[in-house]
């Protein structure tokens, strides 16, 4: 079990290492090429990325939502209320 979380951590630093490097070499160059685009092609490079976003960004709710739901309801059959009191 330690060996294995040994790897993990060791795996997770070095993807941490790395991913600067990788980000350096992407991001100038897609700067330079939107640049260089008229005025229409921003746009459209925009609206594009807008698209990208919105699949992950509606799994991800969609996910949220469903947890939230399923605590609701473990809370209700349970028979504890939805507020702690020490909170309140």
């Amino acid at each position: 079990m330690r060996r294995t979380l040994r790897t993990l951590a060791a795996c997770a630093v070095a993807g941490l290492l790395a991913a600067p490097a990788a980000w350096a070499q992407g991001c100038p160059m897609c700067r330079e090429a939107a640049g260089a685009l008229p005025a229409e092609g921003q746009q459209a490079l925009n609206l594009g990325i807008l698209m990208l976003l919105l699949p992950p960004l509606a799994v991800m709710l969609t996910f949220t939502y469903g947890v939230y739901r399923y605590i609701k309801a473990d809370r209700l059959a349970a028979g504890t209320p939805d507020v702690n009191p020490e909170i309140v």
